[in-house]
């Protein structure tokens, strides 16, 4: 099962709401100020936060929670913001623990999954290129750029990362 908390502050007051996730194809959670359309509802007297304003779904070929602005086909699109990141048109995703901004709205969101936990990837970082050979398919030399690996550094990242 996978489960998406979120909190925030609203009129001085902590509120939350939590999500669970546990078949394929569960609608996704809707964020903004309209009663009629949003699964969480923001009172934001100050009108920064869009009626409908973001969705957060969820990518069962992934096991990973994702954001996505619901306002990027406007004229003048309302930015949301992933942990300082600005996000107008792409899809981002959220990790264990992500801030997200809508307006002057803050919403800390805890991510937590039943899924097995990817193992970390152990590689040689070439210094030319910066590309990392994995030690599965390691070489003499980078297989992007030709560049010797025999004093390259060891690199550490999980699979679902660009090295």
């Amino acid at each position: 099962m996978h489960k998406i908390a979120l909190e925030w502050v609203e009129e001085g007051r902590n509120r939350s709401q939590a999500f669970s996730f546990d078949k394929p194809n569960e609608p996704p959670i809707r964020i903004g100020r309209d009663e009629s359309q949003c699964d969480v509802i923001l009172k934001d007297s100050s009108k920064t936060v869009s009626g409908l304003h973001v969705e957060i779904f969820f990518d069962v070929k992934k096991h990973t929670f994702y954001l996505r602005n619901l306002t990027s086909k406007r004229n003048r699109p309302n930015p949301a913001w992933v942990n300082g990141q600005k996000v107008v048109t792409e899809e981002v995703p959220l990790k264990h623990r992500a801030t997200i901004q809508l307006g002057k709205m803050t919403l800390n969101a805890n991510v937590t999954s039943d899924a097995p936990q990817e193992q970390p990837v152990h590689g040689l970082k070439c210094h030319v290129c910066g590309h990392v050979s994995p030690q599965a398919s390691l070489s003499l030399v980078c297989q992007w750029c030709g560049t010797s690996l025999a004093a390259a550094p060891t690199a550490v990242f999980f699979p679902d990362e660009t090295p």
